[in-house]
């Protein structure tokens, strides 16, 4: 088992084939009203504590999980604030907002969806492509709340204009669509 902490919130858990049959586990299976599931659970969260600096007891949890092509899972762990009284409102972001990148050129464009069918796809729910003036942006939809090393790596190659219900309805209403679907891996595909 390899726990990651992506930020101050969100764990990624890299179950092996082994580490779920050591947990009699399987993805099909899993379902958190099953005591197996549980029991796995619990002790998957006893190694965080162990391995983190989170405090899971003072938070909800909000727990995705993935089938992993080695026969093992892919589990994301988001830790959630407990409602402690009224707060005043803000947009809230969830994981179908998306983060908006913009790149200069078809070229970088091209570059950096490249890495990100390498090194994140795993990672990412859906892409959009939008042309605003001169600008291609990119829609980035990912399992977590913010990836940090895909943000690192977008920002290599182009801007981060932000995340929001907003900026996505600017983009989509006044930018030309040009991939409404699965844009990085058609990119790679057809233009590398």
């Amino acid at each position: 088992m390899k726990i990651e902490q992506l930020d101050d919130k969100t764990v990624r858990i890299l179950l092996t084939a082994e580490d779920m049959e050591h947990l009699d586990l399987t993805y099909d299976e899993m379902d958190y009203s099953n005591n197996i599931t549980k029991r796995a659970v619990y002790l998957i969260l006893q190694q965080i504590k162990a391995q983190t600096s989170l405090m899971l007891d003072e938070h909800r949890l909000f727990i995705e999980a993935f089938p992993d092509s080695n026969g093992g899972c892919i589990l994301y762990l988001n830790l959630i604030e407990k409602n402690t009284g009224p707060r005043p409102q803000r947009e809230r972001y969830s994981f179908d907002t998306p983060m908006v990148f913009g790149f200069e050129t078809l070229d970088i464009l091209t570059a950096v969806c490249n890495r990100l069918v390498r090194e994140f796809s795993h990672l990412i729910v859906k892409t959009e492509l939008y042309l605003y003036e001169r600008e291609y942006r990119l829609l980035l939809y990912t399992y977590c709340k913010m990836e940090e090393r895909i943000l690192h790596l977008l920002r290599e190659y182009g801007t981060y204009l932000g995340k929001g219900s907003v900026l996505c309805a600017f983009t989509k209403e006044h930018a030309r669509p040009l991939l409404t679907e699965n844009a990085i891996e058609t990119i790679v595909q057809y233009l590398d």
